[in-house]
């Protein structure tokens, strides 16, 4: 799957549920590391131009937040953390928590 790929569009309001749900358990719908977009997630001239778009992009941002948050408790978790990763992650985590914050404002 490449950068600029998105998932097909339920057409079902069962599938659409089915996908919600499984986001709201902690699944993961794609099974690609979120590195690869890390560009395309952080590109804050470019807003989708439909809700699904919008929604599949807070999704992923979503996801990636979660991702960030969960190394960060593993790196503060270490004997001695490496205090310049540890800030990287948590600026990076800021960052995206603040595109999440711009897109929501934007609906």
């Amino acid at each position: 799957m490449t950068a600029d790929a998105r998932p097909p569009i339920a057409s079902t309001p069962t599938a659409v549920t089915c996908r919600h749900q499984a986001l709201r358990e902690g699944y993961r719908l794609f099974p690609t590391r979120l590195s690869f977009e890390r560009s395309a997630l952080q590109s804050s001239d470019k807003l989708p131009e439909d809700l699904a778009s919008l929604t599949w992009l807070l999704s992923r941002l979503w996801l990636h937040h979660s991702a960030l948050e969960r190394r960060i408790a593993e790196a503060a978790a270490r004997p001695r953390p490496d205090a310049a990763a540890l800030g990287a992650l948590k600026r990076e985590r800021l960052a995206v928590r603040d595109r999440i914050a711009a897109l929501e404002r934007g609906i």
